[in-house]
């Protein structure tokens, strides 16, 4: 099964494994707030609420693993979720999830002002044109990067893992390793990219990635017409866009450029080259 999901750490099943792992959740929710902090007052990771095993009765009695939440210093909770294609569908099950979390706190006739707020963090590889509709505000705080105010209790990020994975961190880089793995076609190609990492979080969470794919139990766990489906059609737009970027490059166009304009990544750019 390892070598038949592409993009694994965007496959929700294994997301939602690597990141039950409360040291996982704890330093990339930490690192995420680092990063923007410059537009937005830094809040600490305070708990980690990675939900209890639900059990699973239509898969052979597995387990799988609930909702990824945590809670800030102020109090507020976070929700953090990943598509590997965002569109339209994704962005209102992203803003519908955030508002169920923020009424679900309350009891029936409890005045809405006893919610804690409520933040939603979405990372997706490849976005697609959709509408933003029914929402008081919605800005850019960087290129990589969405903010929509649902309202004043609810805020949800939108980031671009395309994106972010081009833009130069000022810090230790850790983040960006995070970003770099979940763009990751292949799980060979995260193995290889965190073997000089030894000890740190990435590498851990790329460890977790493979212990979930080779265990034969979790074969049921996985949708595996959805993959086969989505691997053929990412099969056919890739080898357009590599047919594509190879025909840049011939022209004399810069990895970057090259990069930007077909959609794929650096990593995937530079293997042509190589």
């Amino acid at each position: 099964m390892q070598d038949t999901i592409q993009y694994p750490l965007l496959n929700d099943t294994v997301f939602k494994y690597v990141f039950s792992h409360k040291e996982i959740q704890e330093d990339f929710l930490n690192l995420f707030w680092e990063f923007i902090k410059d537009q937005e007052e830094q809040q600490k990771v305070v708990d980690i609420h990675a939900q209890e095993l639900l059990m699973a009765p239509n898969y052979n009695l597995r387990d799988y693993y609930g909702d990824i939440i945590a809670a800030l210093s102020d109090e507020t909770i976070v929700s953090l979720e990943a598509f590997n294609r965002f569109g339209e569908n994704a962005y209102k099950k992203s803003l519908c999830y955030v508002a169920r979390i923020y009424g679900n706190q309350l009891k029936t006739n409890e005045p809405y002002s006893k919610a804690l707020g409520v933040v939603g963090i979405t990372l997706f590889r490849k976005k697609n044109k959709y509408n933003m509709e029914n929402v008081i505000e919605e800005y850019k705080l960087a290129e990589q990067i969405e903010k929509v105010k649902i309202s004043e209790a609810m805020t949800l990020y939108l980031m671009d893992l395309d994106k972010a994975e081009k833009f130069t961190y000022n810090k230790d880089g850790r983040f960006k390793d995070y970003i770099k793995v979940m763009n990751m076609r292949w799980l060979k190609d995260m193995e290889e990219y965190v073997q000089d990492k030894e000890g740190e979080m990435v590498n851990r969470a790329v460890a977790y990635v493979k212990e979930f794919l080779s265990d034969p139990n979790n074969q049921n766990l996985i949708d595996h017409q959805a993959i086969e489906v989505e691997n053929a059609k990412e099969e056919g737009i890739n080898e357009t866009k590599m047919q594509t970027a190879k025909k840049m490059l011939s022209k004399g166009m810069d990895l970057e450029l090259t990069a930007e304009i077909t959609g794929l990544s650096l990593n995937e750019i530079e293997s042509i080259v190589v």
